[in-house]
């Protein structure tokens, strides 16, 4: 278990592979003396921690096939002001949208129709701003202006979404 530390990669007589973001062991290995790492399947070759960490990674260069969406894709609450979805009665959630106006007396109740839904992705038109903590039904709340974050943990930072809507 990496514990959300990044993965190393590195070439000590062969390329190694740690999960907790060390250069003094590794789990994952594969032979080769290029000057990038090798794609394809690595081995656990010189890893003594069991079977734990089987299976080994398949590794594959995302190069120019591979774009990141942009920052409006990850985090439209981050943006100043919010990118709302234009809409006063549709709130986009990670898995569906809903219309907060019809969910436990609307947002100025501090309720999330997005709560079961895997979360709110994008807050509605009169309703842009996102909060830190998840307070309303056990979710963000979208509130009307920055101030109204206050005691809410402030504004939600960008720290990543847990994938795209609908994924």
């Amino acid at each position: 278990d990496g514990g959300g530390s990044p993965a190393t990669i590195y070439f000590d007589e062969f390329w190694k592979m740690d999960c907790r973001g060390r250069i003094d062991a590794w789990v994952y290995s594969e032979g080769g003396t290029d000057e990038t790492p090798p794609e394809g399947q690595w081995t656990t070759f010189g890893y003594s921690g069991g079977d734990d960490a089987n299976p080994a990674p398949l590794v594959a260069r995302l190069g120019e096939k591979f774009s990141w969406p942009p920052a409006e894709a990850i985090c439209p609450w981050f943006f100043d002001p919010p990118i709302h979805t234009n809409h006063l009665r549709v709130m986009h959630c990670y898995w569906g949208k809903c219309d907060p106006t019809a969910f436990l007396g609307g947002l100025d109740n501090h309720s999330s129709c997005c709560a079961d839904k895997g979360g709110v992705f994008q807050c509605p038109k009169g309703h842009p701003y996102m909060c830190r903590d998840a307070k309303c039904t056990g979710d963000h709340c979208c509130v009307r202006h920055p101030d109204d974050c206050s005691g809410l943990g402030g504004l939600r930072p960008c720290e990543g979404p847990p994938g795209l809507p609908g994924e």
